[in-house]
C-alpha cells in the first residue's frame, strides 16, 4: 500500500479498503496494530476523507463482540483531490441489518 502511495501521491488516486488497522483516535479499548501505515499515509499528505470531513467526531465502522467501535475501513484521497472532497460517511443500515458486519465507507468527490 505504501509503495503505491509513494508513487501515486501527485496523481488523482484513492486508496481504499478494510485494513483491520487505524489510529488510536479511532478505537475504543486496545490501540490498533500497525498504526505505523495509516501515520506513514498520512505523513506523505495522503488525506483521511472521514478526519477530513468531521475532525475529531468518532465514527466506527465494526463493533466487537465486546461492544467496541472501531473504524477500520478507511478511505484515502492524494493530495491534489483535497479540494474535490464533499463529504465521507458511514452506511450503518448495512452492519445493523447484519448483512455485513461492518458499515460502509461512502465517499462524495466532485468530479
Amino acid at each position: 500500500m505504501n509503495n503505491f502511495a509513494k508513487k501515486n501521491v501527485n496523481n488523482k488516486a484513492v486508496i481504499l479498503g478494510d485494513y483491520n488497522t487505524g489510529l488510536s483516535e479511532d478505537a475504543q479499548g486496545v490501540p490498533f496494530y500497525g498504526m505505523e501505515f495509516m501515520r506513514n499515509l498520512l505523513d506523505l499528505g495522503w488525506i483521511d476523507t472521514w478526519r477530513y470531513t468531521h475532525g475529531n467526531f468518532s465514527g466506527y465502522s465494526w463493533y466487537s463482540t465486546k461492544g467496541n467501535g472501531f473504524r477500520i475501513d478507511h478511505v484515502f484521497a492524494s493530495p491534489i483531490l483535497y479540494e474535490v472532497i464533499l463529504e465521507s460517511y458511514f452506511s450503518h443500515q448495512e452492519r445493523m441489518s447484519k448483512i455485513s458486519d461492518h458499515s460502509v465507507l461512502i465517499v462524495e468527490l466532485a468530479i
